[in-house]
């Protein structure tokens, strides 16, 4: 499963980059309409932890990441 990594550019739109296990890193923009499942927000995710994210045209529709335990 890919490990996330989240961003926040200068422009102040929130990006998360996934580093899939075939070494190829996907980004895709977050915004007010993702849904995030397993932590409260984009900002809370656990960067270096697994998780899966669904997307439209380069934006995150959903980010699923399991909550800690």
């Amino acid at each position: 499963m890919p490990l996330v990594r989240v961003d926040r550019p200068a422009d102040h739109i929130a990006v998360v980059t996934l580093d899939r296990p075939d070494g190829v890193s996907v980004t895709v923009a977050v915004t007010t309409d993702t849904k995030v499942r397993g932590a409260a927000s984009a900002d809370e995710l656990a960067v270096g932890k697994a998780a899966a994210v669904v997307s439209q045209s380069g934006t995150a529709t959903t980010i699923l990441q399991r909550p800690a335990a």
